[in-house]
């Protein structure tokens, strides 16, 4: 097991190369959050899981953007992702979804 530290919208990596890739309460953080995904997509093989964290709305987007349960799923499906949960407690969500084929 490997942890790395990269920039999510140009990972260093080759494309299906990865079994599971965690995200961990950052998605909020990044500028686009849909090209970060994309390409954590990009690097998973087939089959291969994203676990991702991150804080929600009602969280006021002053300085991050943060999404509703809603928004977040659309955007990890939108990014290629199949069988996706969101689940949502209080301000913090957590996503679970697995590369297709």
């Amino acid at each position: 097991l490997r942890f790395i530290r990269a920039d999510t919208q140009c990972l260093p990596f080759v494309s299906e190369s990865l079994d599971c890739v965690h995200f961990g309460a950052a998605l909020h953080c990044v500028p686009d959050a849909g090209a970060a995904l994309r390409s954590i997509h990009g690097c998973l093989k087939r089959g291969g899981r994203l676990y991702a964290t991150t804080f929600l709305r009602p969280l006021p987007d002053v300085v991050f953007r943060f999404f509703t349960p809603e928004e977040l799923r659309q955007l990890v499906e939108e990014a290629g992702f199949k069988n996706v949960e969101v689940d949502a407690s209080g301000v913090y969500g957590v996503v679970r979804a697995e590369r297709g084929s």
